[in-house]
């Protein structure tokens, strides 16, 4: 979570109050000369109680150095950060964000299981989504992004997987999915296409309406919020940013550029098409292309764009196809490659994480019962495996810029040189590049996941073994 939004949490606790020091982090927007998390309520809604809970143990904690660089910034950032603002961040990552992810991640095996044509895979398709994407460190460092989407994920996998039978049910549904809006404003587009998914699966259509005033209660609240705090339903914290009041700017390749100017068309400069640049940069390009830190992706579209034929499950198909390609439309066509690549601390790659889940669910559609789809398949687990679990999709491809660390254009001998020297990284213990476990902490963790990654594939393949027996003309 952002320094800023942990901060209000904290704030709220303390002072009863959503106003935040002006130089607590960069994250910031400013009202009457009143500086406030840049932000939507949601994230730090739900880390008030966990405050509340630990305060009596982090409270009083002294201030911890942490290293920000200022080299690049017309906004100057303190040097120093509350340890309760560190431990709270680490504390709802641990305790919040993991326990839903592993739900998440549970409900998608079901999910799988149930869609797969050879279910032993299914257990694969599970574990190249959660550790061999983009998901295994995103869901640590940016988890505004990925508690969104586990939002609407979770509402999706719930109405693919079965259908809620009571109003209530499709009420509650829709406040989840609703809630995503307000944690990162964004989602809304991943919203969206929930709505129209549960429209189209749901065969009694009376039930759309509660599911509609689920996600209209929380669009009311947000307005009333941004009413409150803004003076308008419908502007944003973004509109309010540092950037604007700070003038904010950073150096880029030579060139002073003001970041206000930049995002003038919008909140991210979105425009209608698409470079060339950004397309090749998103997919297969080696800063932060999707398919080459994680190919086994590629399984998941080529699974979906079969699954297109069969009609059945064209609606599903449809539906990750459109998550995917929403948002990577959206990040192709923002202002520049300023955004996809060069300085994604504002926007960029990250925000693929929302269709990264959907697009895994392809790979229910192979057809494992082809020895060379199932040796491509392992081929292409193994290297997103490698890249993401080893720590090659870590700290300084997700967090600096190329204009902050142009070692990690081409990251690849950067990472494997890091990780010779220093060992592997487990990102839920390594998410904050100043606070990091000990190494022997962090082998420990990692040889307890090879171990269970083991022990999961020794007992895939045994039950894949004891099906065969069980199957007509298997063996007797």
């Amino acid at each position: 979570m952002s320094d800023a939004i942990v901060s209000t949490s904290v704030n709220v606790v303390e002072r009863g109050t959503l106003e935040v020091d002006e130089h607590a982090a960069i994250d910031l927007m400013v009202k009457d000369g009143r500086y406030f998390a840049g932000f939507g309520p949601g994230q730090w809604l739900i880390a008030v109680p966990y405050y509340a809970v630990l305060r009596p143990l982090i409270g009083t904690l002294p201030y911890a150095e942490k290293k920000w660089d200022n080299n690049h910034f017309t906004y100057k950032r303190p040097k120093a950060l509350p340890l309760k603002v560190v431990y709270l961040q680490i504390a709802m990552v641990w305790f919040f964000l993991g326990p839903l992810t592993g739900l998440f991640f549970a409900k998608m095996y079901t999910v799988l299981r149930r869609r797969c044509k050879a279910p032993a895979f299914a257990l694969l398709g599970t574990l190249a989504a959660a550790s061999g994407t983009l998901i295994a460190c995103y869901s640590c460092v940016y988890s505004r992004q990925w508690f969104a989407t586990l939002l609407v994920a979770l509402v999706a996998l719930h109405l693919i997987d079965e259908r809620p039978r009571t109003p209530r049910a499709h009420y509650a549904l829709g406040l989840l999915a609703g809630f995503s809006v307000p944690v990162d404003y964004i989602a809304v587009f991943a919203l969206l296409l929930v709505a129209l998914l549960h429209y189209f699966l749901v065969e009694d259509k009376r039930k759309v309406v509660p599911f509609a005033l689920g996600i209209a209660t929380i669009a009311i609240a947000v307005a009333l919020y941004h009413m409150w705090l803004l003076g308008h339903p419908f502007k944003t914290p973004y509109q309010f940013r540092v950037w604007h009041e700070h003038n904010l700017s950073f150096d880029y390749k030579g060139e002073r550029i003001n970041f206000g100017r930049v995002t003038e068309r919008g909140v991210v400069g979105l425009g209608l098409f698409p470079s060339w640049a950004a397309l090749k940069g998103l997919t297969f390009g080696s800063f932060k292309g999707l398919f080459y830190f994680s190919p086994v992706l590629l399984f998941g579209l080529i699974g979906h764009l079969r699954a297109l034929k069969t009609p059945a499950r064209k609606l599903v198909a449809l539906f990750c196809l459109a998550q995917f390609g929403v948002y990577f439309w959206v990040i192709a066509s923002t202002n520049g490659e300023i955004f996809w690549s060069s300085f994604p601390l504002f926007f960029g790659p990250r925000y693929l994480i929302y269709g990264v889940p959907f697009l895994a669910l392809g790979i229910a559609e192979l057809r494992f019962d082809r020895k060379e789809i199932r040796v491509l398949f392992f081929v292409a687990l193994a290297l997103s495996l490698g890249m993401n679990v080893l720590g090659l999709m870590f700290h300084e491809v997700n967090l600096l810029a190329t204009l902050e660390a142009p070692s990690v254009q081409n990251p690849i001998p950067h990472f494997l040189r890091r990780l010779i020297e220093h060992g592997p990284r487990i990102p839920i213990l390594d998410q904050r590049a100043f606070y990091t476990a000990s190494e022997w902490s962090q082998s420990a963790v990692f040889l307890a996941y090879a171990g269970a990654l083991a022990a999961c594939v020794v007992k895939m393949r045994r039950r894949e073994e004891v099906e065969g027996l069980h199957q007509p003309g298997g063996p007797s």
